[in-house]
This record gives structure tokens, sequence and C-alpha cells, in this order.
């Protein structure tokens, strides 16, 4: 004889399954669940390697002139080397500094972005020493990075940035501005940890002391300054190739040229009664640029210039001013004005 369940048990049944079945359930869950990471950004390859290429160069080259700046500065021989150059993200490079070290931060024009040098407490202490006047045979200790050593540091750190803008191989010149200088410990940055930079470190080392320079720049922004560079360079070349083709196709042609210093107006009466040792005032200053006219054309502006026994006129461009002589050039015309005297 076979019990027939009745309606109530089968949902009363089927109430507790599913009752003790999300009870297993949640405890699994609770269990295997994994901790919650925050999101990074995966890198974007930001920098071609023919960037990094160039900046490599131009690190070798400002490291053989901070070499020679700072043993004039500090009169002892220091050797500054660049050893590495390696594409991160800010997080990266706050992580990788694991010691305590001096922090300065600036703000880089034109790249709208901001420079992070990180000095050793070794060169921060050798830095504050000779800013306090100390010998340069004298030892000198690592700084403990109070506000006072980063403060002075900052002053030979400056000297740095200065030298850096100056020898910038990008597009546009660099202008530094000093946001604030700290201990590592206190520095807080507002980029983006996901921001891609450029860590560039330097080794330092003189007979008294050893240390690291570390350089962190906008990877985005350098990028952008170096393709300038290159994209104004190829133009430059392009032009060149230009006119050369020009030269080639049309060949040797004379033309005559001529230099108008000034300009003035005379009635017909007073150039018939000119005469010898008469003088002639124009509208131009002693220090006002002259006019080079090809045929009937004005071309160029030009300042006039001797040349021994010769006048001559150096021509320039109107945004850039005149062209400054090479030291061969100024030597041989020192040679040649003595000789003609």
């Amino acid at each position: 004889m076979t019990e027939t369940v009745s309606r109530e048990e089968l949902e009363a049944l089927l109430s507790a399954y599913r009752t003790a079945h999300a009870g297993r359930r949640q405890r699994k869950d609770l269990g295997t669940r994994k901790a919650v990471r925050p999101f990074e950004a995966p890198r974007s390859g930001v920098v071609s390697t023919e960037c990094l290429k160039a900046l490599k160069r131009f690190h070798h080259e400002f490291a053989a002139a901070m070499s020679e700046m700072m043993s004039t500065l500090f009169r002892l021989p220091v050797k500054v080397e660049a050893t590495n150059i390696e594409q991160v993200t800010r997080k990266g490079f706050r992580e990788s500094i694991t010691s305590p070290v001096m922090m300065m931060e600036v703000e880089a024009e034109p790249l709208k972005r901001e420079i992070v040098l990180a000095i050793d407490p070794s060169l921060v202490g050798q830095w504050t020493d000779f800013v306090c006047g100390a010998g340069a045979e004298e030892p000198c200790e690592p700084s403990r990075l109070t506000e006072i050593d980063v403060a002075l540091a900052a002053r030979v750190a400056q000297v740095c940035l200065d030298k850096y803008a100056e020898m910038w191989p990008g597009a546009q010149k660099l202008h530094f501005e000093t946001r604030r200088v700290c201990s590592s410990e206190s520095y807080e940055s507002n980029a983006a940890p996901s921001e891609e930079v450029l860590f560039c470190s330097f080794d330092v080392a003189s007979s008294h002391c050893s240390g690291r320079l570390i350089w962190c720049l906008p990877a985005a922004a350098v990028e952008a300054s170096l393709v300038q560079k290159d994209e104004a360079a190829s133009r430059s070349d392009n032009a060149s190739d230009f006119r050369r083709a020009i030269r080639e196709a049309i060949g040797e042609i004379e033309l005559q040229c001529r230099v108008v210093l000034g300009n003035t107006r005379l009635s017909f009466a007073e150039v018939l009664g000119l005469d010898i040792g008469d003088v002639i005032k124009t509208n131009a200053s002693s220090d006002s640029e002259a006019k080079m006219f090809v045929g009937d054309v004005p071309l160029y502006p030009c300042r006039p210039r001797a040349v021994g026994r010769r006048l001559a006129a150096v021509i320039y461009d109107d945004s850039t001013g005149p062209v400054s002589q090479p030291d061969s050039e100024k030597h041989a015309i020192d040679q040649l004005q003595l000789k003609a005297a």
C-alpha cells in the first residue's frame, strides 16, 4: 500500500531544502572570496624606442657636463654617470624608493607636468656642507633630511636643473619652477598613480661620498617634445634639399646684391647744392639694422661689420636676432685686422 504525500507536506520539504542549500552556498562564497585589489591601468608604451635612444644619448651628454660643472663647483673630482632609463608608473617609481631620500618637485614648462628629483642623503650632506662653506677636503656625513638640510641642498639641485634645461634636446626649451622640497617620508604626489613616467638614474661619485640622483620625467610629455624636435629637423632637411635641387637645376646666376643702411629725402635744389665733404643724414640710427636687397627685392635684415679693410653685412633671422660669430671666425677676423693695420 503506497502512502500519498499531501501538498502541504511537499511544500514544507521543498522550503527546508532551499533554506539548507542557500546557507551552504553563502558559507562557500564567504570562504572563497578573494581580496579586492585596486584597478591598475596597463602600461600604454607611450615612449617609442627612438625616443628612449635619443634620451639616453642626451643623458650621457648631460652626465659629462655635470661631471665638469660639479668638479669645478666643489673643487674636487666628481664623476656623474647615467646608469638607467626605465618606463614605469608613478606608483612604481614611488615604490622603488625604499629608504628616505630628498624629494624635489618642480613644474616643467612647456611640458605642463611635474618632474620629481630624488636625491640620496649622502649627496644632500655633501651639498649642504658646501653651501655652508665646508672645505673640499673635509669628509661629509649623510644628511638626516631635516628641513634646513633639504632647503640648502635645493640650491645645488637648482644648478643641476638649470643645466638640464639648458641642454634639453626637445623642440622647446624647458623652464623649471620649484613647487616643494621635502623628505620622501612626507612626500605625497597629486598625480595619478597609473601615469607613465621615465625613471632616469645617475650615479654621482667623488673622493668623499657617492650617491644616486633620480629624475622622474612625464613620459607622454617627453615623447611629444622630442617628436616635435624630430619633425622640425625633418622640415629643415626638406627645405635644404629643395634649395639644393633648385641650385642644381638653375645653375650659377649672377645677381646684384646691395645693403641699404638708411634712406633720406632731398629736394632737387639740395642735390644741386651738394659739395665734397657734405654730411647727409639718414633715417637710421647707429645701432639700427640694414636691409639686404637682391635686385629690387628686400630679403634679409642684416647689420654692418668690418672684416679687415672691407665692409661686410651679417644676415640674421628676425626671430632670433643677429647670428653670433664662431670663435674660429672671430680669430680669423682679428688676424686680418692685425695684418691690415
